[in-house]
């Protein structure tokens, strides 16, 4: 039997999610598909689930499945233009699964700033403009050119006026950086995981708070961080925003000791914190005494 009954369920809940939104639902399904038979065939060789996981994200890339380009409608209203994987998976997080709001008070309200660092091609950056709404701002940063095309293609086919995207990878200085791609996904690009098989590109490089003062911003409600291992490097780079202790949503790589300093330095800035999965939340801890 290639897969287990746990898998088997898995399986079944992500293709019901397809359902969720509207257009594109062929293709979606068939990058469902294709991914569990290759992590499937895989896990019969005898390989390990992140092994497994890794070659049958690579094996759909080689066949071009996760790389096709669809237009999906939420019931919302919000049309996103996304590749296939992250239409098929990551939007299913994003959406369903509440990756980035799972915790009270951390869905972007009528008004707020919010800063999206690493925003992909905009799932969560086109849904914060929606509900943040005409009276408030996004503005969204990301590094590969490839998903900064897409990202600016979300917001032009959404018409938002309240969202300013940033081409700029964000760390702790000015200049230039070294951005490593991966053909695993889209959303895998990384300023610090050099791996043989990943392809280098220089890109420009700032800080937060460098780019938050050149668009006149000075205060930010909601920050979501999600930049493949450089989440310290971006903290570093943005003193003078985390002074006005905005809520910060942020998926942390590299383990539960990553998690535990990057909860030690928020909470030194007088943050209470709190963890489910990769995702570190904090809020003001004035805010929940």
């Amino acid at each position: 039997m290639i897969f287990n009954t746990s898998v088997i369920k898995n399986i079944w809940r992500d293709i019901r999610a397809q359902g969720s939104v509207s257009g594109g639902l062929l293709p979606r399904v068939i990058c469902v598909i294709a991914y569990y038979m290759f992590y499937g065939f895989n896990r019969r060789r005898g390989w390990d689930q992140d092994r497994s996981r890794l070659a049958a994200l690579k094996a759909l890339t080689r066949c071009g499945i996760s790389g096709w380009l669809v237009t999906v409608r939420s019931p919302e209203g919000l049309i996103l233009r996304l590749d296939a994987f992250s239409a098929s998976f990551i939007l299913k997080e994003i959406r369903a699964e509440r990756s980035y709001t799972r915790f009270e008070g951390f869905l972007p309200a009528p008004g707020e700033t919010v800063v999206d660092v690493g925003g992909h091609q905009g799932i969560f950056a086109m849904e914060a403009a929606r509900l943040v709404g005409k009276s408030g701002r996004v503005l969204v940063a990301e590094a590969s050119p490839v998903n900064v095309g897409i990202l600016r293609e979300n917001v032009e086919i959404n018409a938002f006026k309240n969202v300013t995207v940033v081409h700029r990878a964000v760390t702790d200085y000015k200049g230039e950086a070294i951005l490593y791609l991966t053909d695993e996904m889209s959303g895998g690009h990384s300023l610090v995981v050099n791996e043989p098989d990943r392809t280098p590109v220089k890109i420009a490089a700032d800080t937060l708070d460098s780019i938050l003062a050149a668009h006149g911003i000075g205060r930010v409600d909601l920050l979501k961080i999600d930049v493949e291992g450089a989440a310290m490097q971006v903290l570093s780079g943005a003193t003078e925003t985390l002074k006005t202790l905005p809520r910060i949503v942020m998926e942390v790589e590299g383990g539960e000791e990553k998690c535990r300093l990057i909860r030690e330095r928020l909470e030194a800035l007088g943050y209470r914190t709190r963890e489910t999965g990769a995702i570190v939340y904090a809020d003001p801890a004035s805010e929940r005494s």
